[in-house]
């Protein structure tokens, strides 16, 4: 790939993640919801992580995976329960009326996503996903954020 192909087309993919991550933002709050809520309930929907699983996972600053996290207790949407043999971390559960949100919550985006991933896959291929993840660690890697 020459050097003006390669930048034009890294260009296009940051432009296209920026307005990837704009559009979830823009989503959440049409319906109502800070993002970062919305983002630690797909987490929490996925699988029970304390707050630092939560920061590694989404690389989001731990300082706010906690101020998110408290708001959303205090609605009623997640409990914490200590993790034996740690004296800080806790591990978060969503509660079932967190559980109950969560799914009326994302269920436009999975739509949404579902319908955008099998364009995607039907036009260009299941390497598509591959070729995703990888540019993902590979960044990662020269971030230097390590396996994070």
């Amino acid at each position: 790939m020459q050097k003006e192909e390669s930048n034009s087309s890294l260009g296009r993919l940051v432009n296209s993640m920026n307005a990837m991550d704009g559009a979830y933002a823009l989503k959440a709050k049409q319906l109502d919801e800070k993002p970062n809520v919305m983002l630690i309930l797909y987490e929490l929907t996925t699988r029970e992580s304390s707050q630092k699983q939560i920061s590694d996972a989404l690389l989001i600053p731990l300082s706010t995976i906690n101020t998110v996290v408290r708001e959303m207790a205090s609605r009623g949407l997640l409990a914490q329960e200590p993790i034996h043999g740690s004296r800080r971390e806790c591990l978060l559960k969503l509660t079932a009326k967190g559980r109950r949100y969560a799914s009326n919550l994302l269920k436009p985006f999975q739509e949404a996503e579902r319908i955008a991933l099998e364009e995607t896959v039907g036009q260009y291929g299941p390497q598509f996903v591959d070729a995703f993840e990888k540019y993902v660690q590979v960044l990662k890697r020269e971030f230097g954020l390590g396996r994070r």
